[in-house]
């Protein structure tokens, strides 16, 4: 009789985990509106590397085509030695890695606009959504992702990423989908917190001074209905934390409105319609921020088949 002898052979947890990419975020001088964003690739060794921005977020759908406002992209290898690219086509650049591990492209990206799902630099403070400012590799979406913040004394940090046990980070996502769907917060802005149904809730105003009092009372009150009620029509919260980012616009704009995503909402309302001096909402504040809870189950949660990554 034949005796066949199986060799088995342990492999290391640390083995079988993808290699993250390393993203670190920066803000050298606010007055130029210019996010410096680097991200680091394992590259294994491989003659060329794709590296690419979206066209568009998840909720807006509409083209826009993030890539074109990077300034100044640059790649290396990990000895610090410039790497040749080129653009492979709008939104992807090519960059030829020399055999190198791991490559680091870096750009800066311009933040000058008012929107939903574009980043914006005013003063002390800063937003971005992941979609703008986080390069993904072709093929690779399923890829960790850690990310780390190198910003002016002072400024503070809220995002939708996981982790962050101090400022700077780490902060981490399990894959592209959950990093490019995280919007983040940066700089000199209102923090609050509340625990609804055992899970923190935050609530991130800019500018600072529009969260008064009153409204801090009345956001609170009517943020806690808004998930409660929710929360017990779809049988509890799905995440960790949930944020509930906020931009007053005091300038002449024409809009309001807000986009949903997996842990948090981003809203932007001019001051009348946010609330009056009393702290008084606008009719359409409580509308909205129900409006974009209900989407963290309906379309994030809940949706075809055909609509998933």
């Amino acid at each position: 009789m034949r005796q066949l002898l199986v060799l088995l052979v342990a492999v290391p947890l640390s083995a079988q985990t993808a290699a993250p990419v390393k993203y670190e975020v920066s803000i050298s001088s606010p007055a130029a509106r210019l996010f410096h964003v680097s991200a680091e690739f394992p590259s294994r060794g491989r003659d060329t590397l794709y590296v690419s921005l979206p066209a568009w977020s998840p909720g807006s759908y509409e083209i826009q085509n993030y890539a074109r406002y990077v300034r100044h992209f640059g790649a290396k290898n990990a000895q610090g030695q410039s790497l040749f690219w080129d653009r492979f086509d709008k939104d992807t650049w090519r960059v030829v890695t020399g055999k190198s591990d791991r490559v680091t492209a870096e750009f800066d990206y311009l933040a000058d606009t008012i929107d939903l799902s574009l980043a914006r630099i005013a003063g002390d403070f800063g937003q971005f959504l992941g979609t703008n400012v986080f390069l993904y590799e072709e093929g690779q979406l399923e890829r960790p992702a850690e990310v780390r913040f190198a910003l002016p004394a002072g400024w503070q940090v809220t995002t939708a990423l996981r982790g962050g046990g101090t400022k700077g980070g780490p902060y981490t996502a399990p894959n592209y989908h959950e990093l490019a769907d995280a919007q983040t917060f940066v700089g000199k802005y209102s923090l609050d917190s509340l625990q609804v149904d055992g899970k923190a809730v935050r609530i991130a105003v800019w500018p600072a001074d529009a969260y008064t009092s009153a409204v801090q009372r009345n956001m609170r009150s009517a943020v806690e209905k808004i998930v409660k009620s929710e929360n017990a029509l779809f049988g509890g919260p799905p995440y960790d934390h949930y944020t509930v980012f906020f931009n007053v616009i005091r300038e002449p704009v024409n809009f309001g409105g807000g986009l949903e995503h997996s842990a948090s909402q981003f809203d932007i309302m001019p001051q009348s319609p946010f609330a009056d001096a009393a702290g008084s909402f606008g009719d359409f504040m409580i509308p909205l921020m129900s409006h974009e809870y209900f989407h963290l189950y309906n379309v994030k949660r809940i949706r075809p088949a055909e609509m998933w990554p």
